[in-house]
């Protein structure tokens, strides 16, 4: 009796288990901004809580640091990426010659099993390989457009630059101090003492 009802218990963990999987899978694409406005809200916070020590008034800090961070990334994204697309704009002009190149020094190595074989046999043979270089070209191409064209991607980009300043600004609350969780908990002591 005890064993089937620790093999339930372990089916319903599994099941449990592989369920919350299935959904952080279903909504990963969410979840990135969120994870990356928590992380850095965690890391600017020290930054916030020292220029508070310097006079500067928590939402001032907040927004000093918050406009500094993505002033900064948005000169970084300008500076490399005229860079990136420049490279990536020569690579795809310059795949057709490194498959020509390829494709030559693989006929180039294969020469003396190329010698063996009859004419039919090496024009089938070439035609292959020529079909097999640009149906891989043509599946590279794809997929690189899929990646630059991709509606999810764009989403993801301005979810991420629409969440992640909103929970940068986590910071702008104040912490709590044990000084105002006894303000807050004395009422509650004395209603309770007074019963």
């Amino acid at each position: 009796m005890t064993a089937n009802k620790s093999l339930q218990n372990a089916l319903i963990w599994v099941l449990l288990i592989a369920a919350f999987l299935l959904f952080i899978a279903g909504i990963r694409n969410v979840l990135l901004p969120f994870v990356l406005g928590i992380m850095l809200a965690y890391f600017l916070d020290p930054v916030v809580d020292k220029l508070q020590l310097r006079r500067l008034s928590r939402n001032a800090g907040t927004a000093l640091v918050t406009i500094t961070f993505f002033a900064a990334g948005a000169c970084i994204i300008a500076i490399i990426a005229p860079l990136i697309s420049e490279q990536i704009i020569h690579f795809l002009q310059e795949v057709p010659n490194y498959v020509q190149k390829f494709s030559l020094q693989v006929e180039n190595s294969f020469q003396s099993v190329l010698n063996q074989l009859s004419d039919d046999q090496e024009v089938a043979l070439a035609d292959a390989f020529k079909n097999f270089a640009g149906k891989l070209l043509d599946m590279f191409s794809n997929f690189l457009q899929a990646v630059f064209a991709s509606g999810a991607s764009v989403l993801n980009v301005v979810s991420l630059l629409l969440i992640t300043p909103i929970h940068c600004c986590r910071a702008r609350m104040q912490k709590p101090s044990a000084a105002s969780c006894v303000k807050l908990t004395a009422p509650l002591a004395a209603s309770s003492a007074a019963r």
